[in-house]
């Protein structure tokens, strides 16, 4: 980010990631030569920006997400763009990029399978077996259920549900939110419950230091 450091810490914070993690005070050169960094090391990057300084480095990334709501350079350098302009939108555009291709190979490894058993029961291959061959007519039906039947699975997608991201109490969160950050949320929230229930006069400091080994 390109805000100060004490900012992208205390957004880091909410977030639950650790400082080590966060580039404060980055120039758009900044940005893209982090992106190079990664890729030179191998990793597919993507880049979610909505700023005018995110434009180039959104534009090297292999895959920029930019918000609908941003600048329209970033639209424009951008490969994908988020209309909704939610951030968490970009878990669901990835999650939905794993289901459409797990559909598209679904759909390959279908129509393979239909083909090679099709073809050669068209061909007469086993004739010689059954002594029967497929009339034409019943092999251009056939042919076009195969079609029917590829648009209907990819119909299918429209029964697609978006992961619940947003919720701290999904289990999806809970299972990747390190044990460590649970323990820091449970003990903020016996301190919370401590002040409400406690009377604290003007001239009295009460002071809670937790120690989490």
């Amino acid at each position: 980010t390109g805000d100060s450091k004490r900012t992208a810490n205390a957004i880091a914070r909410e977030l639950c990631l650790p400082t080590d993690r966060v580039i404060a005070e980055a120039l758009p050169n900044s940005k893209v030569d982090l992106v190079r960094q990664l890729q030179s090391e191998g990793k597919i990057v993507a880049m979610v920006g909505d700023g005018v300084n995110d434009s180039p480095a959104l534009a090297q990334a292999d895959v920029g997400i930019s918000m609908g709501t941003g600048a329209e350079i970033a639209n424009e350098a951008a490969s994908m763009v988020l209309v909704s302009g939610r951030v968490a939108g970009t878990c669901t555009a990835l999650n939905l990029s794993r289901v459409i291709f797990r559909r598209i190979q679904l759909n390959f490894l279908f129509s393979m399978v239909y083909n090679v058993l099709s073809i050669p029961l068209a061909a007469g291959v086993f004739f010689p077996i059954f002594h029967t061959r497929l009339p034409p007519t019943i092999a251009a039906v056939a042919m076009a259920l195969s079609s029917v039947s590829v648009v209907c699975s990819s119909l299918a997608l429209r029964l697609y549900k978006p992961p619940d991201v947003t919720s701290q109490g999904s289990s999806i969160f809970q299972k990747r939110l390190p044990r460590i950050l649970r323990l820091r949320q449970q003990y903020t929230q016996v301190c919370q419950n401590t002040l409400e229930s406690t009377t604290i006069d003007d001239e009295e400091t009460i002071e809670f230091k937790i120690n989490i080994v």
